[in-house]
């Protein structure tokens, strides 16, 4: 961004919600509203119970960048990633591959689950996965890393052989950002690419637990069972499962459904109080969605979140005293999250990428330069039509920065408007349908009535909103009609 994005941000006024983060006592229904959010949520995913002390919420991309380094570098049992791509041009991006090889030399088990159609694009003189092949599976030196290529199963038979790289990855991708290194879980919705470690604007949360760094492996080791293994020469083997993604994608489908259901889901009396005796404990409820196969876990807990607070804010008895900050780089919310949003009794502040914010503002390639302008329409319509439907604050606030990228995603939640923060949703997906029907997602539901942690993730929040500027008018101004009209014809594709 120039000096016309610098005049923006230093002519408008720094709005942050008064509703969401004013000062004064802690709100004494935030031990209850936890309690009965954390019992909904048990419906339909397995918590798990970390110190509050050992979750740590990062600010910056330098701190996630040293949190990953330190991370692999430390690890002595295990590190497993999960990411779309690794980038392979930088320095930082180099030291990373480095690292891993360095970590699989001394012995730690090293495990990768990438996309196959991205790590398959050419990024320079050879793609990710011949970069990956060269530096990691070469023999000496420990066990070779098992690097998983998750690939979707919606592209198959003619369309795979018409839809080319990189225009492929809109049929779906690996879109899960999960980071583990022996029993710590970094969670994030950022990649492991130069951007992210310098000026791209993310969510990073590190967990400190065995028993949740156990159970990501679990959920990544199901994904990689069904996907595609790099050989050496950086081609392609068959999945240990089986069942091929292109050539047999119902029964790919229909197992790695159950596979997913085993490792995400409760079993047994699911009746209990998941809150006795937590004190400065939270609960962590890992959520994972890959509509393409009917597997929806996040998108129903997300829902019976929201509908939960709809019988919380009625028994208050003060309509809209709730609040919820909802973040997406790429805001394009689905109908159903629009509808539940509009129910919940709650007042919604979104924050969102200002066009120039946006990964796509000003692409070489004329198509992609319209992304940014296109998701500003949708949101700015996202907007309108809330406002018009409800009778509660509905806000929009654009991330604005000088030379800086939006791509936070998550949800805040405060139960009442000088409370804390007793819930946030944070991980890869933008709540949109790209997210819900075409990508596989993963996000962790986080529930705690702590003082300490809720005042952590409120200045979380507060420093998003520091550098964006509340919009007093919903102006599609840098719109054309055709912009209006992509909007319309590519909603559901985003």
């Amino acid at each position: 961004m120039g000096s016309r994005a610098a005049a923006v941000v230093a002519a408008a006024p720094r709005v942050v919600c008064g509703r969401c983060f004013s000062s004064g006592p802690p709100d004494p229904t935030g031990v209850a509203a936890a309690a009965r959010l954390a019992r909904i949520l048990s419906e339909n995913a397995k918590p798990v119970r970390v110190k509050t002390s050992d979750i740590r919420v990062l600010r910056t991309p330098s701190e996630f960048h040293e949190c990953l380094a330190s991370g692999i570098s430390s690890a002595r049992d295990k590190v497993v990633v999960s990411t779309l791509y690794i980038g392979q041009t930088t320095e930082k991006e180099r030291g990373l591959v480095e690292l891993l090889a360095a970590a699989k030399r001394r012995g730690t088990r090293v495990s990768l689950l990438l996309d196959a159609l991205r790590a398959r694009r050419s990024e320079g003189s050879k793609t990710i996965a011949k970069t990956l092949a060269s530096s990691l599976l070469e023999p000496g030196g420990g066990e070779p890393p098992q690097v998983s290529l998750y690939h979707t199963p919606r592209l198959k038979g003619l369309l795979k052989s018409v839809v080319k790289p990189p225009y492929s990855e809109i049929m779906g991708v690996c879109h899960m950002k999960v980071y583990v290194f022996d029993d710590a879980v970094l969670m994030s919705g950022a990649n492991l690419n130069e951007r992210y470690f310098t000026n791209r604007q993310d969510r990073y949360v590190s967990f400190k637990s065995a028993e949740l760094a156990s159970r990501v492996c679990d959920i990544i080791d199901a994904v990689g069972k069904h996907s595609y293994q790099l050989d050496r020469s950086g081609g392609l083997e068959a999945p240990p499962s089986g069942f091929d993604p292109v050539s047999s994608p119902k029964a790919f489908s229909e197992n790695l459904q159950m596979d997913l259901a085993k490792a995400l889901e409760p079993v047994g009396d699911r009746k209990t109080d998941a809150l006795d005796g937590l004190g400065d404990h939270a609960l962590v409820f890992p959520l994972v969605q890959l509509g393409c196969i009917n597997y929806r876990q996040d998108e129903k807990v997300m829902l019976s979140f929201l509908d939960a607070l709809r019988s919380m804010g009625s028994a208050q008895g003060v309509p809209g005293t709730q609040n919820i900050v909802m973040s997406s780089g790429y805001l394009n919310v689905t109908k159903k999250l629009e509808k539940a949003l509009l129910q919940a009794d709650s007042s919604v502040q979104f924050v969102t990428a200002s066009p120039r914010a946006n990964g796509f503002y000003k692409s070489s390639n004329s198509s992609k330069a319209l992304i940014p302008f296109v998701y500003q329409n949708l949101t700015n319509d996202l907007v309108r039509r809330m406002k018009a439907s409800s009778g509660r604050e509905i806000n929009l606030h654009e991330y604005e920065r000088p030379d800086w990228q939006y791509h936070a995603k998550g949800l805040w939640y405060f139960p009442t408007s000088g409370s804390n923060p007793v819930a946030t949703f944070i991980g890869s997906p933008n709540y949109g349908y790209r997210s819900a029907e075409k990508d596989l997602e993963m996000q962790f539901a986080v529930v705690s009535a702590c003082q300490d942690l809720g005042e952590r993730l409120k200045g979380e929040a507060e420093a998003l909103l520091e550098h964006s500027i509340q919009k007093s008018s919903l102006d599609d101004s840098e719109a054309r009609l055709f912009v209006s009209l992509s909007s319309k014809l590519c909603r559901k594709w985003l």
